[in-house]
Order: C-alpha cells, then structure tokens, then sequence
C-alpha cells in the first residue's frame, strides 16, 4: 500500500492573499471498474495510470510553470483544469 500524501489546494482570495484548503485522503479506486478491467485480459486493457491528477482554474502553457507545478507533487500524472471548480465544491 501506499504512503498517504497529504492533499491540499492552494488557492487565492479576491484581494490577491493565498491560502490553502485541506482536501483530506485521497479516494480509493474504484473495485468493480479494476475488475471489469481485469477481466477483459491484459492485451485490451488500455494503459491506464493511477495518481494524483493537478486540478487548475488556469491554463498552464509554459513549460517553466508545468515544471514548477510538477515539482509541488511529483507523483501527479496528468493535469487538468476543467474539474477545479467541482473538486473545491465537493464534500470530502
């Protein structure tokens, strides 16, 4: 099993002030998706990575700021902006 990191969202107050959001353990996969998949036989199964994913309210197009973001979690896998709002709405 895996150390649990520690998840948080830094995120900014209308006045420009930072501050971080504690966002609690991350989920755990989900069993019946990893069994449907299992059972399809390894040479149908898609590659798949499991990992933190950054979430954004920001379109990062620099390679200097993706490298920035990448070191702040270094087990991320891929980042996306689109469910930033839904994942700083939801209950955690």
């Amino acid at each position: 099993m895996r150390p649990q990191l520690a998840r948080s969202r830094l995120t900014a107050r209308p006045d420009g002030s930072q501050y971080e959001i504690n966002r609690g353990p991350p989920p755990e996969a989900a069993s019946d998706l990893l069994s449907h998949a299992r059972a399809l036989g390894r040479h149908r199964i898609p590659k798949v990575h499991f990992g933190p994913v950054l979430s954004l309210n920001t379109l990062v197009n620099s390679k200097e700021e993706r490298a920035r973001l990448q070191a702040l979690n270094e087990e991320a896998v891929a980042g996306e902006m689109e469910a930033d709002p839904g994942a700083a709405a939801s209950p955690h």
